[in-house]
Order: C-alpha cells, then structure tokens, then sequence
C-alpha cells in the first residue's frame, strides 16, 4: 500500500513537470517578442509565468521528497514485520 502510494506521488510529479514544461516555452518567448520595449503590464504577464514554474518546480520537488519518505516508511514497515514474524517463529 506505502509503495502504491509512493508510486503515485511519482506519477503525479511527472504529470506536474511535463505540465510546466510549456511555461518556460511561453515565458521566452513572450519575453523574447516584448523585447525592451515591454511595458508593466508585459513584465508582470512574463514574472507570472516565471512565479507559475518556480510553484510548479517546487511541488516537484516536496512530492519527490514525499515519495522518498513514504518508501522509507514501507521499508521501514516492512523490516518491521519481518522481524515480528521471524520473533513470532522462534517461540513456537
């Protein structure tokens, strides 16, 4: 159950980084087209974008740290019960 749950965090880490990979497409290249000439506006439109991918980067990188915990915890759980069963093996 732990590893299916890490799994998951996995998969949706992948589903978040291909979600922002068109961000930093769209932000060069409004960059590039507004130039210096770009107004408060065009910079704020540009910042957002760059504010939305570094959010992006950043759940990235607490769901690859979260899946590492809950890995953890299932090896964890896992040595936990085998150490109980082979304890539950020895007094019978």
């Amino acid at each position: 159950m732990l590893q299916a749950l890490a799994s998951r965090i996995r998969t949706a880490a992948g589903q978040m980084h291909a979600a922002a990979a068109p961000l930093d497409g769209l932000s060069g290249h409004v960059s590039h087209l507004i130039g210096g000439t770009a107004s408060g506006r065009d910079r704020d439109f540009v910042e957002m974008l760059l504010d939305a991918r570094a959010s992006i980067a950043a759940a990235i990188a607490d769901c690859a740290e979260a899946s590492g915990g809950v890995t953890r915890a299932a090896i964890h759980a896992q040595a936990q019960l085998a150490a109980q069963e082979r304890e539950a093996s020895r007094r019978v």
